[in-house]
């Protein structure tokens, strides 16, 4: 395998295996590797980023901002990031190049609608009346949804949406730093609870309904 194509292999892995939501591995010339959420410009000066912070962004703490000089960073690390290679190769020539590259830029209201692909249906029972099947969504925005004795859904389709959430819990998880997914994910694991408790009969819980309402309305 000559350079050239081992260069555009590994591109073309890094295309195929990164999530939007995995930050940027960057390695400093001393070996150590640094989580990086957002990176924003390569100029001469060298590499403007956000290292991932330890912690939420709660109250006044704000997401740090740093300009890393080249002669600080393993270049090599740079070949799995082709816009950034790129971008620092028109630096080293005098260019300045603007970037939002990292998971600190992931668009929430995306993450969100992920979370709604292929909702289940669900039956529920009221009293003396004829079962309903709806999708999930219907279901949750019925106006006599209290009234509901029992619900339930296909085991098949149950297990399908659980680990649709969990995947995208993990996902997500990167980014928890941020107010609106941190938030995001506290009612997604109370949802995936929620679901996790409808069985075959099992009685009606408003306040599961809330909880996977939060999620999906």
């Amino acid at each position: 395998m000559n350079k050239l194509t081992f260069l555009i292999f590994v591109i073309l892995s890094y295309a195929l295996n990164a999530g939007e939501y995995d930050p940027v591995l960057l390695k400093s010339t001393n070996g150590r590797t640094v989580k990086v959420v957002a990176v924003y410009e390569a100029s001469p000066e060298g590499l403007e980023l956000s290292p991932m912070p330890d912690g939420p962004l709660i109250g006044s703490r704000k997401l740090a901002t740093i300009t890393v000089k080249w002669e600080h960073i393993d270049l090599n690390s740079l070949t799995s990031y082709p816009e950034i290679n790129s971008a620092y190769q028109k630096a080293s020539g005098g260019q300045t190049v603007s970037m939002e590259l990292g998971p600190h830029f992931a668009d929430f209201d995306a993450a969100k609608a992920l979370l709604k692909k292929d909702v289940p249906e669900v039956t529920i029972y009221y009293d003396n009346e004829v079962p309903v099947t709806a999708p999930l969504t219907t279901v949750l925005t019925k106006k006599d949804l209290y009234k509901a004795k029992k619900w339930e859904i296909p085991e098949s389709a149950k297990r399908k949406l659980i680990k649709q959430w969990n995947d995208a819990y993990d996902e997500f998880d990167q980014v928890s730093y941020r107010t609106d997914f941190n938030r995001l994910l506290f009612d997604l694991k109370k949802a995936i609870r929620a679901i996790e408790q409808i069985n075959s009969g099992s009685a009606f819980n408003i306040s599961h309904a809330e909880s996977i309402k939060a999620i999906l309305i």
